[in-house]
Parts: C-alpha cells; structure tokens; sequence
C-alpha cells in the first residue's frame, strides 16, 4: 500500500480505524498508514513551499523543522515558526498525488463496474461515484482552508442549534488558518497529544470516554444541524489538549461534505426512526433520502439502519463482532430470499437496493470511522443518547408545528357549519395537545365532518390526510365483535368456535380458550406510506391499563384504521339488537345491566336523556373508545356515527372536547363517556389513579 500510494494508503487507512471489527495485530500494522508514512525529501518539499508561496524559505520561516510532524496518504506536515515569531504548522502536499489518486478513482471505476455486472448484489457505483466526486477536493488546500473556517465557525456558536433544543456549542479546538495555496497550508500550531498515544494520555490523565462523547457531539452538529462535516474522522486527524480539560483538537478538512437542508432533515429522520422503532418512519425517511428498495421488508430494512446508530464496542469485541454482524446479514439474506421466492442462483444475483443515495455515502463512512475511533480507545459510545438531541433539533425545527401555520389543518373543503367550528377548535388545543388527529361524522347519512390536521409522527413531519392510517387500540374490538355477528348470521362461523382454532396466534396469554372472533390483519405494504406513528403523551397520563387492571397490549393489538371508516348497522335491527345485546336472543350472552353488548359499550345520555343504566336500556347509542382516546360510536336514534382518530396517546382529553362540541352543535345529547360527568369508558379510564381534570 506505501508503494502503491494513492487510494490504496486511504483504503489502509480507513481499515486501520475498524478497531470494532479487525483483530488487533492488522490494526497495529495498518496504523502507521494514519500519520507514519515515509516522509518525502526535503528538496521536493522546499520546492513546493517556494514554488507555491513565491517567496524564499528564510523570508517565510525564522524557523522550520526539517523532521515532519506526521506522513500521511496526500501531504506531510512540518513545524515552523514565522518570521513574526508566531507557532506554525506547515501542510505540504506530495509532488505527483494528484494523478496518482485521478488515475486511482479511474481504474477504481472500471473495477468496480465490472463487479457489478458480474454480481449485481455487490454494486458499489454509488460508492464509487461519490468518491471521484469528493476525493479530488482534498487536492486542493486552499478549499480545505474555507472548510476549516467554516467548520470551526459552525462549531463555535455560543446560540446554540435550532429551537434551543441543544444549548451551547459542542466543546473542541480548531486550528486558525493563517495562509493557504492550492499545495501548501500554514494553520496555527497546537500543542498535543495523538489518540494513538496512550501512554501520553495516561499520563495527563485524559477522561477517554468523555473525549470520544465530545468527538461525537461534535460530529453530530456538524451533520444534523450545520450540514457540513468532516468526511474523515480517523486517529491520525485529533489532537488532545495537554491542558485540563483535555479537549480534542480537530485536523484535516481536506474531505468535508456539505448536504441539503432535506438530506440532514431526512438522515436525522432515519435516525430518530431507529431510535423509536418507527418503521413507517424510516421507509419514509428512505424516500426522502433517495434509498429506494426493490422489495418491501420494514423489519429486514429496520434492523440493517439501526445496525449504524449501533452502541460501540471495544477492540477486543473485534472478534464477536464480526461473527454478530454476518449473522445479522445471514438472516437477512435468507429472509429476503423467502420473501422474493428466489433459488440460490437467482438470489446472488439480486440487489434488493435499486437506487443509493451519494449524500449518505459519506454519512455512513463517518459513522463507521467514528465507532473505530471508540474501539481504538477501548471506550462504549451510546450513539443514540449523544447524537438525538442534535437531530431532534433538525427536525422538529423544520416541522410545520401548530397553529401558526395554515396548513397544520389539512386543507379539505368543509361540509358544514359544525366542521368550521370543530376546526377553530382544533386550533385552539393546537399542537401541545395534538399531535395528529382525525374527525368524521355522518348525520342522517351525510357527511358533515371529515376534517384532519396534525402530522403524521413526532419525527414525521407529513401532514395527516383524511385517509392517513392510524394506529388506534382497542377501538376495532366492537369492529371485530361486530365482524363476528355478521359471520354467525351469514352461516359461516359458530359462537362456540375457538377463536384459536381459527387464528393460532391469538392463542397466548391464557386467551386459548376464548371463543369466536376473527382476526386483524397487519397493514398492506402499499398502505403503509400513509400509517401515522403513534405517540404517548406523558403529561397526559402515567400508565397504562385495561379496566381489570392487568397490561392487554396482546388483546388489544394495533389494527389500522382511518376516519374513512364507515360505520353501519348490517343487517337491520337483529344486527343492531346483536351489539348493543338488546333483545331475548342475546339476553343469555351479556352480563346483566352492563355497559356492554356483544362486543359494543352501550352508552346513556350525560344529562336529559336517561343517564346510568335506564338510559342505558332506553337509548341505542353503541361504540367503542380505545386506550389512548381514539373512539367511535353510532347514535342510531339521531342519526349520528362519529369517529376520532388520534395518534398522541392521552386520557381522551382531546376526544371529549371534540365529541362535545359536535354533539352540543347538532342538539344530540352527549353520550355519558364523553361528557363531563359521566362515565368514561373501560379504556379511557385510568385504573389506580384519579380521573383526568378536563381539558
């Protein structure tokens, strides 16, 4: 590799930094190629340093140390001393590097198309392409001068990121760029120590971990709030500051990438996804970055992302690592080789990615250079703790959030006066009482209301559409209670069947002997762009439960539905009588003066309209809330079917005031769950705890 120079020294290079996954002995061999090279003559560096600056070196330099600092692929640095007394470092770069490295990327290219074509699964064009496009700016010194100053810049704003979410600038050195040429660049000269040096380290004694967290914090500015960051992050490009509090030095901006403003959204999207488990929002931050997949598989492309935001290892893990990680890829293979229904010939030449973005090439060199840098220095890196509140500071300060935005309310036409009111409401609770939110209602079987606003998730910034898909628990159950009804009349399921005959996976947590009821299928993948991600609101509530006490996220399993759902009673009054359990036939199969039916709660008028249990008898008003304040029900005596949909998990505050504002509006009474007084709803209801004030 020293013989050959070039983009084999970088390739060496980059391996000596993946301490995490390469035994330690190549790591050792391989390092000397950072920063150890054979220096070039000092007649070829003091031609380039005159040829350059046109000046003599004793009219440069009071002093210049003939030993450089450090060898590296592209230049070699000398310490010097100006003629006006100031401490100097001086980057030369070695005479020929330019077209040995433009020669390189050529050959590079051709080799790496050829691989393509031979085996499509192993396509590094993007790779490749984005290289030739950024390696020859590390020629060029006068560029890296600009990007020194801009970086050290970025990096020294006291104002903090986007919207305050990080307060103060991350705590580094970077050197001040006294001249520059295309080959030569002077920068000030910085006392410290190498990362390769841990005796030195030990010595002074430097916090390792707390140095490679503020390199983390600095990389994550530099990607997700400034857009500009250094492509290069090995050992030999840090310093360590001699004195307390031992802060890293920043070197070598030669290879910085800027990105768009959408691309830094996007890969902090992709990374706010991982960390959530949003796999919506991660296929949709895919999208956005140009990633484009030739076969649907959330799961496979979830845990292949979050393999990046990975917490680092030590060197001596390098081993298991390695062995964790062809595993992981093993698994995915032969899961996407199911999927596509492939032999073993047609699969290896298959490339489930169709299109790779160059933007994120870089991106993820740095995230793998970085968790080198942590193995190299034997210290854990929880990238997900350090690097969120940068994202989180990029997207949500380009969200559209609330109110104060017109288009927060999905711009649909409104069907009648009650819709505009609901809306002014809507903007009222605005965005720290709502996330994203749903409202449909049919009077007399019109639509009067079908009003959305919101975003799709905390980090999904889309905006919630009439059809948007949204998680909601617990409000399916009447759906699928009434499903059964409907199938027991159709001659095609019996109450007494096993719902576990039926549907095996229902059949755990002691629900095997439960009977009849179908199940709920996961969503379509061509669906999925429109699912919304489903939020909890701490403020809103502190736990979980069902109305007997115990945790039913089994039996209350997400099911997707949207304000386009259209409620109907089937088959005239004995459907009706089924779920609301009115009538002889049913009277056997419903708790005695319960709230529920077969599968629906019965519900009785808050005031006027015969509250509590004779209410209950007299109306026919049946629904079904959800935990976390989703819910539907039908006034068949008025002629009112409503549906609330949201994805900001909460007591139902929301929902109460939306479902009392439509009633009051269209002279219906409230039903007793939504009314102030009234009772709430077995899953609106917090169990243990007293009931919310209102909203």
């Amino acid at each position: 590799m020293i013989e050959l120079e070039g983009l084999w020294v970088k390739m060496g290079q980059y391996l000596s930094t993946r301490a995490d996954v390469l035994p330690e002995p190549y790591i050792y061999v391989l390092k000397q190629l950072q920063d150890s090279l054979p220096p070039r003559p000092l007649e070829e560096v003091r031609g380039t340093i005159e040829r350059e600056l046109a000046k003599p070196m004793n009219d440069l330099f009071a002093n210049f140390v003939l030993d450089p600092l450090a060898t590296a692929s592209i230049a070699q640095v000398h310490r010097a001393t100006l003629v006006d007394g100031r401490e100097v470092v001086v980057k030369i770069q070695h005479n020929g590097i330019k077209e040995i490295i433009l020669e390189d990327l050529k050959n590079a290219k051709s080799l790496v198309e050829w691989i393509a074509w031979a085996e499509p699964q192993y396509n590094f064009n993007p790779m490749i392409d984005e290289w030739c496009k950024e390696a020859p700016k590390e020629l060029d010194f006068n560029n890296e001068a600009e990007n020194t100053r801009a970086v050290s810049k970025n990096l020294s704003q006291k104002s903090g990121c986007e919207n305050g979410v990080v307060s103060s600038a991350v705590d580094v050195l970077i050197p001040e760029v006294i001249q520059s040429t295309d080959k030569v660049l002077i920068l000030e000269y910085m006392d410290g120590i190498r990362l390769n040096d841990n005796d030195s380290l030990e010595a002074y004694g430097v916090d390792k971990q707390r140095l490679v967290e503020e390199i983390t914090r600095a990389y994550a500015h530099q990607i997700y709030v400034d857009g500009f960051f250094n492509g290069d992050p090995h050992p030999g490009n840090f310093l360590v500051s001699k004195e307390p509090p031992h802060k890293p030095i920043l070197l070598d901006f030669g290879l910085t990438k800027r990105i768009s403003q959408s691309m830094r959204q996007a890969l902090a999207k992709m990374f706010l996804s991982c960390a959530e488990g949003d796999h919506v929002a991660l296929l949709s931050a895919f999208a956005e970055m140009g990633l484009k997949l030739r076969v649907d598989m959330p799961e496979q492309a979830m845990e292949i992302a979050t393999i990046f935001f990975r917490q680092s290892t030590t060197a001596n893990e390098a081993k298991e690592n390695i062995k964790t990680l062809n595993d992981q890829r093993e698994r995915n293979a032969k899961a996407l080789q199911e999927k596509m229904k492939m032999n073993k010939k047609e699969f290896q030449r298959f490339n489930p990615v169709d299109a790779f973005p160059g933007d994120a090439i870089i991106f993820t060199r740095v995230l793998n250079l970085l968790r080198g840098l942590s193995a190299t220095l034997n210290v854990r890196i929880v990238y997900l703790d350090i690097m969120r509140p940068f994202a989180e500071s990029t997207l949500l300060g380009s969200m559209m959030r609330g109110p104060a935005n017109s288009q927060w309310i999905y711009d649909s036409p409104v069907n009648s006066e009650v819709e505009s009111k609901l809306r002014n409401l809507l903007l009222e609770l605005g965005s720290n009482k709502i996330l994203g939110i749903q409202v449909c209602a049919y009077k007399d079987g019109k639509v009067i209301i079908d009003t959305a606003a919101g975003m799709l998730g905390k980090y999904d910034p889309r905006p919630v559409q009439p059809d948007s898909l949204f998680p909601v628990f617990s409000v399916t159950k009447g759906i699928t209670a009434g499903m059964v009804h409907w199938l027991v009349d159709k001659g095609k399921l019996k109450y007494e069947e096993t719902v576990a005959n039926i549907w095996p996976k229902f059949g755990t947590n002691k629900k095997e002997l439960i009977k009849a009821a179908p199940s709920l299928h996961r969503t379509p993948a061509a669906h999925r762009h429109r699912s919304a991600a489903i939020q909890s609101d701490k403020n809103g509530y502190t736990q979980l439960r069902t109305s007997d006490g115990s945790d039913d996220r089994s039996s209350s399993e997400t099911a997707m539905a949207g304000t386009g759902t259209r409620m109907f009673i089937g088959d005239g009054d004995k459907m009706l009588e089924a779920f609301t359990g009115a009538g002889d036939e049913f009277a056997g199969m419903i708790h005695p003066n319960g709230k529920f039916g077969l599968g629906f709660r019965r519900y009785g008028y808050a005031a006027g309209g015969g509250a509590g249990e004779e209410g209950r008898r007299k109306t026919m008003t049946f629904g079904h809330s959800g935990m976390g304040g989703s819910t539907a029900f039908v006034d068949v005596e008025h002629g009112l079917a409503m549906a609330v949909t949201v994805n900001k998990m909460s007591l139902g505050g929301v929902t109460r005031r939306v479902v009392r504002l439509v009633c009051e509006e269209l002279g219906v009474p409230v039903p007793d769950e939504f009314s102030v007084a009234g009772d709430k709803g077995p899953d609106m209801v917090l169990n243990l705890a007293p009931p919310p004030p209102e909203e």
